[in-house]
């Protein structure tokens, strides 16, 4: 199961009153394709999840040049991948991207603004 970094928890939690009263859409990167659905609920609140414009699932990337000696060993066990990798869905980001501005025009409730 995929968890955010505890940082943007605490931001989303913190500031959830915030993003409420924002247009905003979600999304996840994760070397974990599936159980998407599964993903979002496990890793943002309900209300943000049933207020957001739109989800999405962008693929993930591993940069080892970038990784510390500690976090290759981690990446290299859970994941069996032992070099630079970089799955992300260009074509998923500008979906997301053309569907948030679509949604936006529409206002959060599907009425013109």
């Amino acid at each position: 199961m995929v968890r955010f970094k505890k940082n943007i928890i605490k931001f989303c939690q913190t500031n959830k009153k915030t993003l409420l009263n924002k247009k905003i859409g979600l999304f996840i990167c994760s070397g974990n394709g599936k159980e998407i659905d599964n993903q979002f609920e496990n890793s943002f609140d309900s209300e943000l999840l049933d207020h957001s414009l739109t989800k999405g699932y962008f693929g993930y990337e591993y940069n080892f040049e970038k990784m510390n000696f500690l976090y290759k060993i981690i990446v290299k066990k859970i994941t069996g991948i032992n070099q630079s990798v970089s799955k992300i869905k260009i074509d998923k980001i500008k979906a997301f991207v053309k569907k948030f501005n679509k949604d936006l025009k529409k206002g959060l409730h599907g009425q013109e603004e």
